[in-house]
């Protein structure tokens, strides 16, 4: 009988890879699971209900044998030693599966979002790659989880494509990011499982437009996820006095942080996805952006967004413009084209009923799709 202990690898940073192991673990309560992540140059290890212990990672492999794990979960590698990790799964000859949450298999800053905080294009060369990824604090990364004095972007995916080729399951979240890892190994399998989500749908109560046009910004506003987009919007809506307002619900970059505007409003973080809907509701919201400047995976705050009825805007990339076309669920604009979603906020703010519409569609296609799972 295979024990049934489980090792789950992850980068202790939050987001939405802690938000998908939160509801794994919940639903897995006969399950004994250990977590293990990097941190001060030596991996740490979780057992709930005890005090957390630090391994040095020479003695990766011991500690694993001696915690009698069955299965290996591999949701981030981030500061982990890539070749002595490789090296201790193939010895210990442990199944182990690998969720895709980010990029970082292909690019060590995760969501192709350079230096600069700027979308790169995915570039297929990896000289452009070098020449990004192997300066500054980002090549001292390399060097350690690569344990190599001279990094580079060619062993960097090799390592990890060969981690993922002797996975067990490789599973991603969504069709597109699936489409862009076979970009890189076009040979690799991979199933594509979108993440549950939490949230339980309540259809609210259409009401006629509304001038100003609410908008809602939703999750963490870091830089791949668009905080220098979202300060422009802020600064040409109110120079030029667009009628609408905007409603943020999360953390804010330092940047977002120390803006003040009239039609700006930060209402804070929200302890769970569960009380988000009365919040969009109470602030009375007609839709939402989502802002992230990199392709996402899954993109919790998309999916939320339209479960609860509200079609969203965000930039033609990744997940989350994926599951926006695919329902109607709102508009996705180029990321390329300038002042793309400032102009396409323009368009709805002065044209209220183009959101009730879309809106509508969007309550539509949820109660559609509602009525297709009973």
């Amino acid at each position: 009988m295979m024990n049934s202990s489980v090792l789950i690898i992850h980068h202790n940073g939050g987001g939405g890879v802690s938000q998908f192991i939160s509801q794994w673990k919940n639903g897995h309560k006969d399950v004994t699971i250990y977590e293990a992540f990097v941190e001060h140059q030596t991996v740490t290890f979780r057992l709930e209900g005890s005090l957390d212990w630090h391994v040095p990672f020479s003695d990766l492999k011991r500690q694993i044998t001696q915690l009698e794990i069955g299965h290996i979960h591999i949701h981030h590698l981030w500061q982990m030693e890539l070749p002595l990790l490789s090296a201790v799964l193939k010895e210990l000859q442990i199944p182990y599966t690998c969720w895709i949450h980010d990029f970082y298999a292909l690019c060590p800053f995760a969501f192709f979002v350079n230096q600069k905080g700027t979308y790169c294009g995915r570039p297929k060369q990896e000289r452009v790659c070098d020449a990004c990824a192997t300066h500054g604090a980002r090549r001292v990364h390399m060097q350690q989880m690569l344990v190599s004095r001279e990094p580079s972007i060619k062993k960097w995916r090799a390592i990890f494509e060969q981690l993922l080729k002797e996975a067990d399951q490789v599973i991603a979240p969504s069709d597109t990011t699936k489409g862009i890892i076979h970009e890189y190994v076009p040979d690799l399998k991979i199933d594509v499982l979108p993440h549950p989500l939490s949230l339980s749908f309540k259809q609210n109560l259409l009401k006629k437009p509304q001038v100003p046009v609410r908008i809602a910004l939703l999750g963490n506003l870091a830089y791949h996820k668009g905080d220098q987009e979202v300060r422009t919007l802020l600064n040409q809506t109110h120079r030029l006095q667009q009628p609408c307002e905007f409603y943020h619900y999360g953390a804010l970059s330092r940047t977002l942080d120390k803006l003040s505007f009239p039609h700006f409003y930060k209402r804070g973080s929200y302890s769970s996805p569960e009380k988000l809907p009365r919040l969009l509701k109470e602030d009375h919201i007609d839709f939402v952006i989502i802002p992230s400047v990199c392709p996402e995976t899954f993109s919790y705050t998309t999916h939320e967004a339209i479960a609860m009825g509200y079609p969203v805007l965000c930039f033609d990339l990744g997940a989350q413009a994926e599951v926006v076309k695919r329902l109607g669920a709102g508009w996705a604009v180029s990321i390329n084209t300038p002042h793309s979603l400032f102009s396409k906020v323009t368009e709805l703010v002065n044209d209220p009923w183009k959101v009730y519409r879309k809106r509508e569609e969007t309550l539509q296609s949820m109660m559609e799709s509602l009525d297709r799972s009973d």
